[in-house]
């Protein structure tokens, strides 16, 4: 009787779970997606300053998604307001904060070997929202974010292709004075060849040209110009391990020409390993020339380490994650516009930054979350974030953060 019951029992969830599959499928199908998330965050360091103040966040995101496929063009638009609360704002931010973001993605196949494809996300929204590249370093002011990529892929074989693209970002704050310090954009371009000679392994080549810009300050222009030449090869050592490799030269030019021109040797290296089929393990580490995230710098040298464990457990409802970015940037007085040196050594930046002009600033960010599906379309998920810079040429600062939220698909 109890081996009926047992395998009565087991039928019906095998059932359960294969109706939730062919309602997750069918939703996945439908044109029209609409989901709701809603949370509360609390942080012991609202503003990432060395003097710590605490508080809550509470916010509701609704998403709307558009996804359009045809024979040679699929079309994806989706729209993501978010209202947040804030319980204890600085005087400088408000309590409540309505922010946007939008996404839309295009791609044709004109023919059989070329597809073309429009890439745009546009954001209304502060750092923490749209925390690119690790550490942010203010969180007391909203701004704009565009980004848009276009591109052509030609295939010559199953095994040969020919990307070209072209990007743009651009980055604008609200506050004249910040805008002053971190209004950015960038223009890049480039070509990419990929190539498969062997079952298992792949070559790349790449060319790309990129235009820095930030805004003018005391008739200063801190914008650069890089130019990267490399070639990296993709291999799949096994069914659990993969790998990746890119390596170049990178010629750096400043608009400012009391600045030195600046050549150095750029790469990455990732891997991915699966040491059982529920678990997978992501490494990466780059080193490069990039964007300055501090005023008056032009640019630094930067490193970054990242890696990340996904494991999903042996019941189909429950994910976890964890992950950690390491990132050590050097900042050189050579890559201070003259102009602003002076400005830079003295009044309210000597107070606020301790006036250092060269130094090394390193961020640890390490987050954990956890996702647990209830039902269909239904998910909670809670994330614990750990934030640590350490700076010769800021404040330095660490951020605790504790976020739960719940997700619904209709």
């Amino acid at each position: 009787m109890k081996r009926i019951v047992a395998l009565f029992v087991l039928i019906q969830s095998t059932m359960l779970f294969a109706a939730s599959d062919t309602v997750a499928e069918k939703k996945a199908a439908e044109p029209i997606k609409f989901a709701v998330s809603a949370g509360v965050e609390y942080s012991d360091n609202r503003d990432s300053l060395p003097d710590k103040e605490s508080n809550f966040d509470l916010f509701i995101t609704p998403r709307l998604a558009l996804d359009l496929k045809w024979e040679e063009t699929t079309m994806m638009i989706g729209y993501a307001p978010t209202f947040r609360y804030r319980t204890d704002p600085s005087v400088i931010q408000n309590d409540s904060q309505l922010f946007h973001d939008l996404a839309f993605t295009f791609t044709h196949d004109p023919s059989r070997n070329v597809k073309l494809r429009f890439v745009e996300n546009f954001n209304l929204t502060d750092d923490p929202s749209v925390q690119q590249n690790g550490s942010t370093l203010r969180r007391d002011s909203s701004f704009i974010l565009n980004q848009t990529e276009v591109g052509a892929n030609y295939a010559f074989s199953r095994l040969s292709n020919l990307d070209v693209f072209g990007k743009y970002m651009v980055k604008s704050y609200d506050d004249e004075e910040i805008a002053k310090e971190s209004d950015e954009d960038r223009t890049e371009a480039g070509i990419s060849l990929w190539h498969q000679p062997g079952k298992n392994f792949a070559l790349k080549g790449l060319i790309s040209y990129s235009m820095y810009g930030y805004e003018e300050y005391l008739g200063a222009d801190r914008g650069f110009d890089s130019v990267k030449i490399g070639a990296g090869l993709e291999e799949v050592v096994s069914p659990n391990f993969r790998f990746g490799l890119r390596a170049g030269v990178q010629s750096v030019s400043y608009a400012d020409d009391a600045i030195d021109s600046d050549n150095s040797p750029f790469g990455s290296i990732s891997a991915q390993i699966s040491t059982i089929p529920s678990t997978r393990v992501t490494a990466s580490i780059s080193h490069m020339i990039r964007e300055a995230f501090l005023f008056p710098f032009s640019s630094q040298k930067s490193t970054d380490f990242s890696l990340r464990l996904d494991w999903d457990a042996p019941i189909p409802e429950l994910r976890f994650g964890l992950g950690g970015t390491y990132r050590s940037g050097e900042y050189d007085s050579e890559h201070i516009s003259p102009a602003l040196l002076a400005d830079y050594l003295s009044g309210a930046y000597a107070d606020a930054y301790g006036a250092n002009t060269s130094g090394q600033e390193d961020s640890v960010i390490v987050a954990a979350d956890v996702a647990f599906q209830i039902g269909v379309g239904t998910k909670i998920k809670f994330v614990q974030t750990y934030e640590k810079v350490d700076s010769d040429v800021r404040w330095s600062f660490n951020r605790n953060a504790s976020c739960i939220m719940l997700m619904r698909e209709f």
